[in-house]
């Protein structure tokens, strides 16, 4: 049902009968093409990241506020999955704080692949996001402090920041470890989830099957193929723009806070590892935003 191709974005943006973006192309360009839709009324559906850097996020923040009435939407779309959805129905009940364990054996890249170019960012940030924005949906608490350990280099061609432990500490109690790997076998599943908490266990396996242990039965639950949120994040963002429902705005808060790890993450893990504040950092970064909003 496509109209027309075209391969001028500016074209695109000119068309006053789209409504609505879905942007798609490499990284290096999400941020500044979701504010030129943006600034011609459309709403704006964007591949994750948001941003590869912090210029690139100040800039989209100020946009955020300026067109703060067109929807903005990233595809952080894990939140979203039915698996997770279900983990979460459970950990509502919690009495205490969770631990959770992730395992992304994301795969190795060719040499020279574009996500590793430093225009792009690199897989943290293009990629880990991902399970930052997860962390926070699950533990719904506020982010203090980040922990980086970086695996050295295994050949010329990897980049450094592709085999890292990354850990953060939140503001409950929780705390959360993403173990991210280029290295491991493509025979492995991708991801795997364990979240502990109460005297109690769930693990989920590849967005495919969800165990839960010194929990209702009903918890379980084993799907016939992987199901990551997206088209429920995506049918979520439609149905707010068309008026049909409200997109809480609690998303774009923790969509921003996931981009915010994903810098400081990288900037971690291509020092060599290390330890911040995110608390302290984030504090720091919204004074100097309202600096920039002031200037403007």
């Amino acid at each position: 049902g496509i109209e027309y191709i075209a391969t001028d974005f500016d074209e695109v943006l000119a068309d006053e009968t789209i409504d609505l973006v879905v942007i798609a192309t490499p990284h290096v360009l999400h941020a500044d093409q979701a504010e030129k839709a943006m600034a011609k009324g459309k709403a704006v559906f964007v591949e994750k990241p948001a941003a590869v850097n912090f210029e690139q996020l100040n800039r989209l923040l100020l946009a955020l506020k300026k067109y703060s009435s067109v929807p903005y939407c990233v595809d952080f779309n894990r939140s979203s999955a039915p698996l997770i959805i279900r983990t979460k129905n459970v950990l509502a009940k919690r009495k205490g704080p969770v631990v959770l364990n992730y395992r992304m054996n994301a795969g190795m890249l060719p040499k020279g692949h574009w996500i590793n170019s430093k225009a792009n960012g690199g897989r943290i940030i293009g990629e880990a996001c991902h399970i930052f924005e997860l962390f926070l949906s699950i533990t719904n608490s506020k982010p203090i402090s980040i922990s980086v350990l970086v695996s050295r280099d295994f050949n010329a061609g990897m980049d450094i920041a592709e085999n890292s432990s990354i850990s953060l500490s939140f503001a409950d109690g929780s705390s959360a470890q993403l173990v991210y790997t280029a290295v491991g076998s493509s025979m492995l599943a991708k991801e795997r989830m364990e979240v502990f908490w109460d005297g109690k266990s769930i693990v989920m396996d590849d967005f495919i099957e969800l165990k839960g242990f010194g929990v209702s039965p009903s918890c379980n639950k084993s799907l016939w193929s992987a199901d990551k949120g997206h088209k429920e994040l995506l049918s979520r963002f439609i149905a707010s723009v068309r008026g049909e429902r409200e997109l809480e705005s609690s998303y774009l808060e923790r969509f921003l806070e996931a981009t915010k790890i994903s810098l400081y993450a990288d900037k971690l893990a291509r020092q060599g590892g290390g330890f911040m504040r995110l608390d302290t950092a984030f504090a720091l970064h919204s004074a100097s935003q309202n600096d920039s909003t002031n200037a403007a």
